[in-house]
């Protein structure tokens, strides 16, 4: 079957029906590596997490070399953090402007519905708690960090991931029942 045949059937026209893809990301990791000539890893060290001053515990590789994207990566509860606060700060750290503003507001602006009664960004999973909108970085078994931009507020949260048959963490309800009314 020649996967680059354009007519080949489809579940759906393009741009009509969410589908949440993690290959559709680390498809991006290697574009970015053709793009650029140089790693993922070391484009993504190079330009966002050094100034945050990160540096990647871990990041795995696919079998054909390329390092993942959008999965197999580790960083601390503390780095996590930073990675909220640089989009709660509109992609600005230490005044200086690391991602452009404009692509962090529409990364947490709905482009699509993803399913009662969550909408979805550029890589964020998006969801109005209690009148407050809330973007969501939602990693693997339970590793988040959620954005409430009107109440200038990042909060992570993580959980055991060696045990990767349990459900998948969701802390909407603590967003939604401990941290919300603490914060209004």
């Amino acid at each position: 079957m020649d996967h680059g045949d354009p007519q080949a059937p489809r579940a759906a026209r393009p741009g009509t029906q969410f589908n949440y893809s993690t290959g559709d990301t680390h498809l991006s990791s290697a574009v970015l590596t053709s793009a650029t000539g140089t790693t993922a890893c070391q484009f993504t060290h190079q330009y966002l997490l050094a100034p945050l001053g990160i540096v990647a515990e871990h990041w795995g590789r696919d079998p054909q070399g390329y390092f993942s994207g959008g999965y197999n990566f580790y960083l601390t509860p503390r780095e996590l953090a930073k990675f909220g606060l640089l989009y709660l700060q509109d992609g600005r750290w230490h005044g200086t402007q690391i991602v452009p503003a404009a692509w962090v507001q529409a990364s947490m602006t709905n482009q699509v519905d993803a399913g009662a009664p969550y909408s979805y960004g550029y890589d964020f999973w998006l969801r109005d708690i209690a009148g407050h909108h809330v973007a969501m970085a939602w990693g693997s078994g339970g590793q988040m960090v959620y954005i409430i931009k009107d109440l200038d507020l990042v909060v992570v949260m993580t959980t055991n991931t060696n045990d990767f048959t349990q459900d998948s963490f969701d802390g909407l309800s603590i967003i939604e029942h401990d941290v919300l009314p603490a914060a209004d």
